[in-house]
């Protein structure tokens, strides 16, 4: 077991958090691009088929993104510690 302020534990906390921060920030931007779109779509009342599949195709990846995170960061119904922490304590309990 080593020291908990080690340098290369701080290191890969960091770093795990800098990456979670990462993903957090590409989850968003697609459900923003989703949104943009779908105003667009509304503002022509009425979507060619290239839109619909941009759209389609946008809307899969988020999910898809949601699904990975919701299994990798263990999100419950119930929530009794921030996921950061739950993940961290299993990370790190080696």
């Amino acid at each position: 077991m080593r020291k908990p302020n080690c340098r290369k534990q701080r290191n890969l906390q960091w770093r795990f958090y800098r990456n979670m921060r990462k993903h957090r920030a590409n989850t968003l931007g697609l459900e923003k691009q989703v949104r943009v779109l779908k105003d667009d779509v509304n503002t022509l009342m009425q979507a060619t088929e290239e839109q619909r599949k941009k759209i389609n195709e946008i809307i899969e990846e988020r999910n898809a993104w949601a699904e990975f995170f919701r299994e990798y960061f263990e999100v419950g119904e119930e929530k009794k510690t921030p996921f950061i922490i739950r993940v961290w304590k299993k990370v790190f309990a080696k």
